[in-house]
């Protein structure tokens, strides 16, 4: 069963944050995303005016489920546009590879990873 948890504190947001190799960024919001109750990973994210900024989508070295991460990511990102997010950036794609974060729904423009977010949990093109 997947779970995408918030983590509740900088603490523990720190200590996954350096088993998965991510810099730590205290204006970061986080999800701890596990499954079978196994902690995979992360995903990091902050929110600006009208967009959204995903920073990491970052596996622990021994964890491997692209699955996980895709539904994650979107979830994400989902929570991101219910929250005023127009469109969004990410800020480190090769935290989880451009395979990944082009599935995901992000297409590189002059070398700035972004995605609109407007419409794009309500209509049926993706």
């Amino acid at each position: 069963m997947l779970e995408v948890l918030k983590i509740q504190n900088a603490a523990e947001q720190i200590s996954l944050c350096q088993d998965c190799g991510v810099a730590y960024d205290p204006r970061c919001m986080a999800y701890r995303v596990k499954v079978d109750w196994k902690v995979l990973g992360i995903i990091t994210f902050f929110m600006g005016a009208a967009c959204g900024y995903l920073c990491d989508v970052k596996p622990l070295p021994d964890a491997n489920d692209d699955n996980a991460f895709f539904i994650a990511a979107r979830g994400t990102l989902d929570f991101m546009n219910r929250h005023g997010a127009e469109e969004a950036f990410f800020l480190n794609p090769a935290s989880c590879g451009e395979p990944l974060a082009k599935q995901i729904g992000f297409a590189q423009k002059d070398g700035v990873w972004q995605m609109k977010l407007s419409g794009f949990f309500t209509e049926h093109k993706h």
